[in-house]
């Protein structure tokens, strides 16, 4: 779905994708919000080679991965330099069963809980996301609480609340 804010349109191209390349390449799933273009060239245009064996995974994204989507996006023209400051949209990348939040800054913050959100209706969907992940609510006679479930719960939140969440909703699992 695309939002101004005030309205809002059904678009076929979806905001989540994986990104995978030859065997040397990271493989990743990638949520974004704000821009399509910001999501367009990460989708196709964002190649960056796997971390080394060994390499600490949140150094990799802190320097070689960053490195490689401010170079896309700069490229892309999509970037933007305001007082000094490099900024862009805010994405999720799922990467070898980890959850890291790039900011509009490019600066990369890991998530410790089992969930994260990014986007207008966050404030809604980690709300939802945090009552599901307690043991009461995985009592298979309430509901099956897959990651799956818990996900399309925390959109479906949202989407109830805020008036720039909506349409068909995709999940990528890493």
């Amino acid at each position: 779905m695309g939002s101004n804010g005030h309205t809002y349109f059904q678009m076929s191209n979806s905001k989540v994708f994986r990104i995978f390349g030859s065997e040397n390449e990271l493989k990743a799933v990638i949520g974004y919000t704000s821009s399509f273009r910001m999501g367009q060239l990460l989708q196709f245009r964002l190649r960056v080679a796997a971390p080394l064996e060994g390499q600490d995974l949140y150094q990799f994204m802190c320097s070689v991965f960053i490195d490689a989507v401010i170079e896309v996006l700069d490229a892309g023209k999509f970037s933007r330099y305001e007082e000094g400051v490099f900024t862009v949209g805010t994405f999720i990348v799922g990467v070898q069963d980890r959850m890291f939040i790039i900011q509009s800054d490019c600066s990369v913050s890991e998530c410790t809980a089992d969930y994260t959100s990014v986007g207008s209706g966050m404030e809604f969907a980690l709300g939802s996301l945090h009552s599901s992940r307690y043991d009461e609510c995985r009592d298979p006679k309430f509901f099956q609480n897959t990651g799956e479930r818990r996900a399309t719960l925390a959109i479906a939140a949202a989407a109830a609340h805020c008036v720039s969440v909506g349409g068909k909703i995709n999940i990528l699992c890493t």
